[in-house]
């Protein structure tokens, strides 16, 4: 129920995100609200869970771009819910800063991957370049962008989760 709960409200941001963004000519520097959306399921749900809910958002970000390669962003958002998971067990996130920063990090990563896959998988792709000068200021964009995507996950996350502390599941 979690997951699709997170699944729902991830096509909602991406489904307001896309169209805003290309309505007022955004569209190369949009932040990339699905590491938001994979950083605030990474801290709520288990680690199995977590993957399933990286391969929904890499599917629907997949839906959202229709020129790249169908699964490139679903590989590329599994890989990093497991960097995500595993960090997490390691790194306190707690203020806005920390989670500024490890945006930054995890975009950068993310932009990363995405090179290697389209490297590996795509070969008419031939823009490798546009990535690299891309990449500092999308992971700024998008690290600043991850407070506010968390905010609105816990706003939906404290209005619609499930409580196991009910009548019903003891």
């Amino acid at each position: 129920m979690n997951v699709l709960l997170l699944s729902i409200v991830s096509y909602l941001v991406l489904a307001i995100q896309s169209p805003f963004m290309a309505e007022m000519g955004l569209s190369t520097y949009a932040p990339d609200l699905s590491l938001g959306l994979l950083l605030a399921a990474a801290t709520r749900l288990d680690p199995n869970r977590l993957l399933i809910f990286g391969l929904i958002l890499g599917t629907l970000v997949d839906g959202f771009t229709p020129l790249s390669p169908m699964g490139l962003h679903m590989e590329r958002l599994v890989i990093l819910a497991y960097a995500t998971r595993t960090l997490l067990n390691t790194v306190s996130i707690q203020t806005v800063g920390e989670q500024v920063s490890f945006g930054i990090g995890l975009c950068l990563v993310s932009d990363f991957i995405l090179f290697v896959l389209l490297a590996l998988f795509d070969k008419s792709y031939t823009e490798y370049g546009l990535i690299f000068r891309q990449m500092i200021p999308h992971a700024l964009v998008t690290g600043l962008s991850l407070p506010v995507v968390s905010w609105v996950v816990k706003v939906y996350w404290t209005r619609f989760a499930r409580r196991k502390d009910g009548i019903f599941y003891s």
